[in-house]
C-alpha cells in the first residue's frame, strides 16, 4: 500500500483547480499556500512590444501565467491572437492555449523547458524574423536562454513582459498552522513551481528543519538543483499535472 503523505501546494489563486481534491482521493493529506501573487503589468514598454504582434513571425508563450496575461493583454488593445504562429513552452501550455480558443503551431514533443522549444525544427532558421517572447518580469534562467539562443540565431526578439510576481502575504497564524504541520510531519512533501518560489517558501517560514527534510516536488531539474543547494535533500522532478504530482508523492524515500 502506497504511503500516505501529506503535501503543500504552492502554485498561485486560481491554479490550483481540482488537484487538492484529485490528491486527497489518491489518499494523500493536501494544503495549499500560494508563494506568489500575480499582477497583470501595463506599461508603455508592454505596449511598445505589442505593436510588433502583427509583425511578428512567432509569438511564444513560456507559461500557463503568461497565456493567461498575455491573451488579456492583447484582448485589452483590441489585438486578436490569429497571425503569428503560436508556440508554447510545453504541453500544459499548448492546453491552455487550445482552451482559450487559439490554435497551437509550435510545442516540444518532448518536454516543458526552454531547450525543449529550442529544439524545435520551426525555430531552428530564424534569421531575419521577429519572434515576440509572452513573459513574467522575473523569469529565471531557462527564460533567458530562450531570448539569447533565438537572437543568437538571427532572429529580432522582442520581449512582451505582461505580469509581475510579488511574494503573497499570510497572515502570522496560517504560517504558523503549516510551520505546524511540517513540524509535526502531518506536512512532509512540498510542490515547488520555481526558484522565486522556493525562495519565498524560505523567507515565509524561515529556518525551519522540518521544511528542509521535507521532499520538494519541481517540474525541472534546474529548479530541483536550487532546491539541493538550499539545503532540501530529498527532491523529486516530476511533469506538470495531477497524475505526476500524485506518482510523485508516492515514491518511497531513499
Amino acid at each position: 500500500m502506497t504511503a500516505r503523505r501529506g503535501v503543500l501546494i504552492t502554485r498561485p489563486l486560481g491554479q490550483v483547480g481540482s488537484t487538492l481534491e484529485r490528491v486527497r482521493a489518491a489518499g494523500h493529506h493536501a494544503e495549499h499556500l500560494p508563494l506568489l501573487a500575480l499582477t497583470p503589468l501595463d506599461s508603455p514598454a508592454l505596449d511598445a512590444a505589442l505593436t510588433r504582434y502583427r509583425q511578428c513571425d512567432v509569438a511564444i508563450f513560456v507559461s500557463a501565467n503568461a497565456v493567461e496575461h498575455g491573451l488579456a493583454a492583447l484582448a485589452s488593445r483590441g489585438i486578436a491572437p490569429a497571425g503569428p504562429k503560436i508556440a508554447a513552452i510545453g504541453a500544459a501550455t499548448a492546453q491552455q492555449m487550445r482552451a482559450a480558443g487559439v490554435t497551437v503551431d509550435l510545442v516540444p514533443t518532448h518536454g516543458h523547458d526552454s531547450e525543449s522549444l529550442l529544439a524545435h525544427p520551426a525555430l531552428h532558421d530564424v534569421a531575419g524574423r521577429w519572434v515576440l517572447i509572452f513573459r513574467g518580469d522575473s523569469e529565471s534562467g531557462g527564460r533567458h536562454t530562450l531570448a539569447d539562443t533565438l537572437a543568437a540565431r538571427g532572429a529580432n526578439v522582442v520581449l512582451a513582459t505582461c505580469y509581475r510576481r510579488d511574494p503573497a502575504q499570510h497572515a502570522p497564524a496560517r504560517l504558523a498552522a503549516i510551520a505546524a504541520d511540517l513540524t509535526a510531519g502531518r506536512l512532509n512533501a512540498v510542490q515547488v513551481m520555481s526558484v522565486e518560489s522556493l525562495d519565498a517558501l524560505q523567507s515565509l517560514l524561515g529556518d525551519l528543519p522540518a521544511l528542509h527534510r521535507a521532499r520538494v516536488i519541481v517540474p525541472h531539474p534546474r529548479i530541483a538543483e536550487a532546491a539541493r543547494s538550499a539545503g532540501f535533500a530529498d527532491t523529486v522532478v516530476a511533469e506538470l499535472g495531477d497524475e505526476a504530482l500524485i506518482a510523485a508523492l508516492s515514491i518511497p524515500n531513499s
